[in-house]
């Protein structure tokens, strides 16, 4: 069980419900490192040994502290609803909350904004060269609506931390499904 947020608005960061990542063995020949919470550097090296130590069966002991077996799917329940509870809250509020915008010729070269056409939200970005790309708003994941992060000139989605680039495609997050291509501003009319 994982929480994302986002520290300084643009970057996603990945913590275990208790705090501590997950590094060992899953089952079988599965292994994982992950969970680290902004420290990957510190937390790689021990997940270096500790993985290392793992995979030749030897005893280690911090393996216990950081076993991705120690999930306890119930202890974390609280949590997990909390976050849930977001999620819903964030499906609501998108589309209640206004666009940036009714005209795609408001967006200025380089920026990213959220228009309304008729009852589609799109997510429209404009290059700096001038060239128009207009993509679904909403997030092929959980249907969150995305915004422009301009720190990172990226589609953010509030609710699972999915990013994808200014063309739609998938940056880093759950789904791998890019947001889908407005091939032309006039089929964007509901």
């Amino acid at each position: 069980m994982f929480s994302a947020s986002t520290s300084g608005g643009h970057r996603n960061i990945y913590e275990a419900v208790d705090g501590s990542p997950y590094v060992g063995r899953t089952h079988g020949h599965t292994y994982v490192a992950t969970g680290f919470s902004g420290d990957g550097l510190p937390f790689s090296v021990i997940a270096a040994r500790l993985l290392s130590e793992s995979t030749m069966d030897r005893p280690s002991a911090e393996a216990d502290i950081f076993s991705p077996k120690r999930m306890k799917p119930i202890a974390g329940a609280k949590k997990l609803v909390q976050e849930n509870m977001d999620v819903a809250a964030h499906m609501i509020a998108d589309r209640l909350t206004a666009a940036q915008s009714s005209s795609l010729a408001d967006t200025a070269p380089g920026e990213g904004r959220l228009v309304q056409l008729g009852m589609r939200k799109l997510a429209d970005y404009r290059s700096p060269e001038g060239e128009l790309s207009v993509l679904s708003a909403t997030c092929t994941h959980l249907k969150c609506i995305v915004y422009w992060n301009q720190a990172e000139s990226s589609w953010d989605c509030p609710c699972h931390g999915r990013r994808f680039d200014v063309r739609g495609q998938p940056i880093e997050g759950p789904p791998v499904t890019p947001l889908a291509r407005m091939a032309n501003p006039s089929d964007t009319q509901s």
